[in-house]
């Protein structure tokens, strides 16, 4: 009994911790933004901004994989341009955050031939804050030789004041700490106690006699409930469907430790399970 139920505060423990990093993950999701920016057909002189401070550079000779700005209020801005080096310069920018695409615009070389541009003309310039909501073409550049294609570009009113930084140097540092680490824990702690809670009930001998005693019954209800959903719902999408299993281990993990700390619980699963030692009991 006394081990029962230590085992039964464990899980709770367990589960208790993993739903508060789930908790705390969105929490943080909800009120922050992690902003990435990733290039593609870099053929010009291109710049990431936070807020005017420069947090990236990108050329054609010296190709870089994503920028990872950290994790910044939905108000804070992020500002993309392109300075032309040739007379066809080619670009592309995608920012995402939280995982969803806020911005993403470009040009290929065969697009690029279409046009001719003198050198150093600003040929791209376009702000989005860190929320997803679209500034249109602004950039932290001076209105100096800008390309005829970027009719409407207008200088950040905040790009005033803000230091140049070589084009070496990201003076930027996003903020990374501890949110990156709540975010990766945060992602799998309902799995994780998904996979538990499904172990943890099957380690319950009442438990997994009904189940295997009920077993056909089960998969019938399964199938009829699925072939139902694929009638007048639709297909079922994996993700849907690990959703529903993280959700239900979840719950069989809640389960699985107040079955051991309630012996009244326990006892009345156990006569479910063998019914012939409950009627034997009861006639004596």
């Amino acid at each position: 009994m006394t081990r029962r139920i230590a085992i039964g505060w464990i899980l709770l423990a367990i589960g208790l911790i993993g739903v508060g990093l789930a908790g705390t993950r969105e929490v943080v999701r909800l009120s922050l933004r992690h902003v990435v920016v990733d290039t593609f057909d870099v053929g010009s002189a291109g710049q990431v901004f936070v807020d005017c401070e420069q947090a990236a550079s990108f050329s054609p000779e010296e190709q870089r994989g994503p920028s990872d700005l950290g994790w910044m209020s939905p108000e804070e801005r992020i500002y993309v341009s392109a300075m032309s080096l040739e007379q066809h310069p080619t670009w592309g920018f995608e920012v995402t955050q939280n995982g969803k695409t806020a911005l993403i615009a470009g040009r290929t070389p065969a697009e690029a031939l279409e046009y001719s541009t003198e050198k150093d003309a600003l040929v791209f310039a376009r702000a989005v804050t860190a929320g997803g909501d679209q500034l249109g073409q602004l950039g932290c550049q001076k209105a100096g030789v800008v390309a005829d294609e970027l009719h409407g570009y207008i200088q950040a009113p905040e790009d005033n004041g803000v230091l140049r930084a070589p084009e070496s140097e990201s003076p930027y540092r996003g903020h990374h700490a501890p949110y990156d680490q709540i975010d990766a824990l945060g992602r799998w702690s309902l799995t994780v106690l998904a996979a538990i809670g499904f172990l943890a009930s099957l380690g319950i001998g009442p438990v997994r006699k009904l189940v295997w005693s009920e077993i056909g019954a089960i998969v019938t209800g399964l199938t009829i409930l699925a072939t139902f959903i694929s009638l007048f719902v639709g297909a079922i999408e994996w993700s849907t469907l690990v959703v529903a299993l993280t959700f239900l281990g979840t719950g069989a993990l809640f389960a699985a430790a107040s079955l051991r700390l309630l012996p009244s619980l326990y006892r009345r699963l156990e006569r479910a399970a063998n019914p012939g030692v409950a009627r034997a009991e009861d006639n004596s």
